[in-house]
């Protein structure tokens, strides 16, 4: 009789042991802004001269935040989070030039089921050290507020005979990085002042 309580108990146990917690995916904005990494992606500079991007690397991740996270009305709190991380590398190996994008997603308790992403670009230069081109929130739409300067939205850039909406810059000389959530990187302005323009 003994033995049939204690195997009446083992769920009941198993149900008070069992950890809640939630994966945050990187938002379906945040994924619009990563270049394709299927092929690679051409740039014209203003010397004149165009350059290919080709992928280099990329990684995705779940980076687990332990802690105790409320989620609000009649839900359970959380014992963890499983954050995705996204690292993508692109560049030209002849032309000395490197493009990072990072990404992380950032649970809000607010609302849950919307990720805040942090979302950066770097330039890699020979040396291996990364220059900071464009940092924003992004949230279910793309918030545009960087940490250490004003972020600026135009209604529309035109490239040659190309129009491109909704395009993000922020607001420095150089380097300086134009993004739109359609097209991804459009434009681009690097430590030396040479801008690159996407070719369509």
């Amino acid at each position: 009789m003994k033995g049939f309580y204690y195997i009446l108990l083992i769920p009941f146990i198993w149900a008070c042991s069992k950890e809640n917690s939630l994966t945050v995916n990187l938002n379906s904005l945040s994924n619009s802004l990563v270049p394709s990494f299927s092929d690679s992606i051409q740039y014209r500079s203003s010397k004149g001269d165009t350059i290919s991007l080709f992928p280099i690397s990329s990684s995705k991740y779940y980076e687990k935040q332990s802690g105790s996270y409320d989620q609000g009305g009649s839900l359970g709190d959380l014992d963890y989070l499983e954050e995705q991380r996204a690292e993508f590398l692109i560049g030209n190996v002849k032309k000395n030039i490197q493009l990072k994008w990072k990404l992380s997603a950032n649970y809000q308790n607010q609302r849950p089921m919307f990720s805040r992403d942090a979302f950066s670009i770097f330039q890699i230069d020979t040396n291996g050290q990364s220059l900071e081109f464009f940092t924003a929130e992004i949230q279910d739409s793309l918030i545009c507020e960087l940490q250490n300067q004003k972020c600026n939205r135009l209604d529309s850039l035109r490239i040659e005979n190309t129009s491109y909406l909704r395009v993000f810059h922020n607001e420095s000389q150089a380097p300086r990085a134009y993004i739109s959530p359609s097209n991804g990187l459009i434009k681009f302005i690097d430590k030396d002042s040479v801008v690159f323009e996407l070719i369509p």
